[in-house]
């Protein structure tokens, strides 16, 4: 996160109460991320910020306004905020004072603890639905006044303030996780997602894989990978092409020739090599075989039969 906290040359000390605008920051670190609190004593305006990834932001008091190229955003108590990420923007606050600052809540969540909690939703077919839809969402920021995610929010807040007792790891852990399920309800998700969207894919593909090597000797269907995967057809293929530059059929038929070559030589039966395989055809598995390795399985064979009764 770039943030400025003490901006006393950009406000070229404004006349306020101690001539000089001051922002203090409170951090209260926890296993999965950071919760700071801003809270600033004076007006001021055209204060530059920037994030390099997505935050879950409330105001506890006083008014904000928030504004980049594309929003403005009158930001009040009440309201849970996701700025936008690697864009320059600006915050003016009108009202404030040493006896009245306001007051922001900035959590930053470490993105591990984000891709664990959605990969393990995803798990689940009651919100698998909801989450290829999150997915797929594409937003710029997030503004809400939902009551059920604020409360989460401040009562993460309350905790941490208590500071270290023998059970608020584990408590914090179970509000936290509250949090950004509600977040990820929200039209938000997908910004959630976004911090993590890339080692989602990853770990998705990676079980896709799993699945195929473990599943080589039986039936495997398309159908089948974009239900392990969490991906539609069309993403599925274009992983595939991206990742091994060939579709799942023809990754799925490779592997099966791989497979082939390691029992190819202690199996006499051909027939017997192609079912083991997972090839439902001899046919299939000889147009195969020949198509990716330039000859045919007989002669493939003979080859490493010969070469393994060669004596020096």
């Amino acid at each position: 996160m770039n943030y400025t906290p003490l901006l006393l040359t950009i406000i070229h000390n404004m006349k306020i109460e101690r001539k000089i605008f001051i922002e203090k920051s409170t951090e209260y670190k926890f296993d999965n991320g950071l919760l700071t609190i801003y809270e600033t004593n004076s007006p001021c305006k055209d204060i530059l910020f920037t994030f390099d990834k997505y935050m879950i932001t409330i105001m506890l008091s006083g008014h904000k306004t928030v504004v980049s190229k594309n929003v403005k955003v009158e930001f009040f108590p009440g309201m849970v905020f996701i700025p936008e990420i690697n864009i320059t923007q600006t915050v003016e606050i009108s009202n404030a004072s040493f006896s009245n600052p306001t007051k922001c809540l900035v959590l930053d969540v470490e993105p591990k603890f984000i891709e664990n909690l959605v990969l393990e939703l995803m798990e689940d077919e009651a919100w698998k639905t909801n989450f290829d839809y999150t997915l797929n969402e594409k937003h710029s920021h997030f503004i809400s006044n939902d009551s059920n995610t604020i409360e989460s929010f401040e009562r993460f807040y309350k905790y941490l303030k208590l500071g270290n007792t023998g059970l608020s790891s584990r408590i914090n852990n179970v509000i936290l996780r509250e949090l950004i399920l509600r977040v990820l309800q929200t039209e938000a998700g997908s910004l959630l997602v976004e911090n993590v969207r890339n080692k989602i894919k990853d770990r998705n593909l990676e079980k896709t894989i799993s699945y195929i090597k473990t599943n080589l000797r039986n039936k495997i269907t398309i159908n089948d990978l974009v239900r392990i995967s969490g991906f539609g057809k069309t993403k599925l293929f274009s992983r595939f092409k991206e990742t091994f530059g060939v579709t799942p059929v023809n990754y799925i038929m490779e592997e099966r020739i791989k497979y082939s070559l390691k029992i190819i030589k202690s199996i006499d039966s051909l027939q017997s090599v192609a079912f083991q395989s997972g090839f439902n055809t001899y046919e299939h598995f000889y147009k195969s075989f020949k198509k990716i390795k330039g000859i045919s399985p007989m002669t493939y064979k003979k080859n490493k039969l010969a070469n393994s009764n060669v004596t020096i």
